[in-house]
C-alpha cells in the first residue's frame, strides 16, 4: 500500500473527526459527571462539619445539664438526709 499526501490527510481527518467525536460522546459527560460529583463531595463536607460543631455544642450542653443534674441529686440527698434525722416526722 502506498503512503500518498490523498492518504495521510484522509487519515487525519478521520482521527480527527473520531477524536471530536469521542470528546463530546465520551469525554465531556464524563467530565460533567465528575465536576457534579466534586460539588456534591464539596457540600457534603460542608455539612458534614456543620453537623460537627452542633454535636460539639449538644455535648457540651449535655456535659453541662449533667454537672447540674449531679449537685441537684447531691443537694437532694442532703436535704433528704436531714429530713431523716430531724424531729418534724416525730
Amino acid at each position: 500500500m502506498l503512503i500518498t499526501v490523498e492518504n495521510v490527510s484522509a487519515y487525519c481527518a478521520v482521527l480527527t473527526l473520531s477524536a471530536l467525536f469521542i470528546n463530546k460522546v465520551v469525554v465531556e459527560p464524563l467530565k460533567n459527571s465528575i465536576d457534579r460529583l466534586t460539588e456534591t463531595t464539596k457540600t457534603l463536607t460542608e455539612e458534614v462539619q456543620k453537623q460537627r460543631e452542633r454535636m460539639a455544642l449538644a455535648e457540651a450542653s449535655l456535659k453541662s445539664s449533667h454537672k447540674r443534674l449531679d449537685t441537684f441529686e447531691e443537694r437532694l440527698q442532703a436535704v433528704e438526709h436531714k429530713c431523716e434525722t430531724c424531729d418534724c416526722k416525730k
